[in-house]
């Protein structure tokens, strides 16, 4: 399905334009007593004006005429995109990950009454995102439950400060003690110019503990990655693995490697290098569903 999103800035869209979309048989307007969707859809091409300035169609070349006709008619910012509707959607239940995520939320906004005088006060946050695989220090008197790098909320955060190491980890079992000293991924402050942390021993648990094993079991992670750890590009990999295989599914992280695949042929990568389909063995395009990796990884095969 093709999105096309159309921002007019506040103004009213022309005559023109209107007169357009009725001519490729787009409706904004129809019976009332239908709901909004059902009364501007085109059952003949699967197309739909879901509100004015957002346009479902099935034709990508409807699409591009829809984004035409906006950009003809004085549209300030014209998007044209895919949109993908899983057949499960409806009804679904709910992951353990998205109640967490509505249980923070109700905890931070939805208490009535005053709060605690400890809440009161504004205090320092350490914020761990597995979705952009940051962690920021952030100052608020509120429990903290959106990323303040992508805005997401699948976040970890507790009061205090950034763990302080001296130097950067050099093998798989170090990059845990100190990646893991809560419990879960937060990636430490390193300062070469002062003493820091001792590196103590972490145990991990349930999934955390079994993503890690996957780690140690990969032969592209133990030979190439984890030799390479002194290099800001292995170790933001090694962290966007792990992100990717501790809380996404196979099916989510199908998608964008196959695309991340595509990418890597047409810029000359061996094909036995980059196989389309998920293997049980950990590897380095797992980390193609974390937001803002392409580069890193065209990086990494390049430098086969």
């Amino acid at each position: 399905m093709k999105i096309v999103v159309i921002e007019w800035d506040g103004r009213q869209p022309p005559t023109t334009y209107y007169n357009g979309l009725h001519r490729l048989h787009l409706r904004v307007r129809g019976d009332k007593t239908q709901e909004p969707v059902v009364r501007r859809s085109r059952k003949e091409d699967h197309s739909v004006i879901v509100q004015e300035g957002t346009v479902l169609v099935e034709s990508e070349s409807l699409a591009r005429q829809v984004a035409h006709l906006a950009t003809e008619n004085g549209a300030r910012s014209v998007f044209v995109g895919n949109v993908d509707f899983p057949d499960d959607e409806r009804g679904r239940r709910m992951t353990q990950a998205e109640v967490d995520v509505v249980n923070r939320f109700n905890k931070a906004f939805k208490q009535r009454g005053r709060p605690a005088e400890g809440e009161r006060e504004e205090r320092s946050w350490v914020v761990s995102c597995p979705e952009c695989t940051h962690t920021d220090t952030v100052t608020s008197d509120k429990l903290v439950i959106q990323c303040p790098n992508c805005g997401g909320l699948r976040v970890a955060s507790r009061v205090g400060y950034r763990h302080i190491f001296s130097h950067q980890p050099t093998s798989l079992d170090e990059w845990k003690n100190m990646y893991f000293v809560e419990g879960y991924f937060e990636i430490p402050e390193i300062r070469t110019t002062e003493l820091g942390e001792p590196v103590n021993e972490v145990q991990l648990q349930g999934e955390n503990l079994a993503v890690f094993e996957g780690l140690k079991a990969s032969k592209m992670i133990m030979n190439i990655i984890v030799p390479k750890l002194d290099t800001g590009m292995f170790r933001v990999l090694l962290n966007d693995v792990f992100m990717a295989r501790r809380y996404y599914t196979a099916r989510d992280r199908q998608h964008p490697r196959t695309k991340m695949v595509v990418d890597l042929l047409e810029h000359g990568v061996n094909s036995s290098l980059v196989p389309l389909m998920e293997k049980s063995e950990y590897d380095v395009l797992d980390a193609s569903v974390i937001e803002g990796d392409y580069l890193t990884i065209r990086q990494f095969y390049m430098s086969l």
